[in-house]
């Protein structure tokens, strides 16, 4: 989410429900996360930026792990002599495998830097902005991206948006 390691947020991958509790403290709750990820491809799309942006579902997440948790150390339904007992661990386990390659496949968490961008996305996430109000932006201000790798490593990515009145100038230049 765009900021420093602290001390705290080791102790708090220890616990499902401390990162959960911690997601939501920095990036709002399940709605605003969505509204976060729906803006993000909106910019993705208008940058012609393919791929997947997931937006995690903290609560299914929690579900599965409290369900893989339940599985394998607090009972071991897979030997139990009852059949339906492992049929339905075992579609439990199956439904989980099938969900979770759109989190590992997404692009990650985008994260915005503009103080002025970020009021965008909160505009539209809170309601108050449409998509084509987010589009008519872009095309007044222009719009670019960069994308920085973990080792600092960084290269613009996509097709930028040339600001309408650059495009207005330089036709009226020709």
């Amino acid at each position: 989410m765009g900021r420093k390691l602290e001390s705290d947020d080791f102790k708090d991958i220890e616990s499902f429900k401390r990162v959960e509790r911690r997601i939501y403290e920095l990036a709002g709750h399940q709605k605003e996360i969505d509204g976060h990820f729906a803006f993000m491809r909106i910019v993705l799309s208008v940058l012609k930026i393919e791929g997947s942006l997931h937006a995690p579902k903290l609560g299914k997440l929690s579900k599965y792990w409290h369900d893989c948790s339940e599985l394998c150390h607090i009972s071991w339904p897979l030997p139990c002599s009852v059949l339906e007992v492992r049929q339905n661990a075992f579609t439990s386990l199956q439904n989980i495998a099938q969900a979770l390659p759109q989190h590992v496949e997404s692009m990650g968490w985008p994260v915005i830097n503009n103080p002025t961008f970020g009021e965008l996305r909160d505009k539209f996430v809170a309601g108050h902005a449409k998509e084509s109000e987010v589009l008519a932006h872009f095309e007044k201000t222009g719009l670019w991206a960069q994308l920085v790798l973990p080792d600092g490593t960084e290269s613009f990515v996509g097709e930028p948006v040339i600001p309408t009145e650059k495009k207005l100038k330089s036709i009226n230049k020709q």
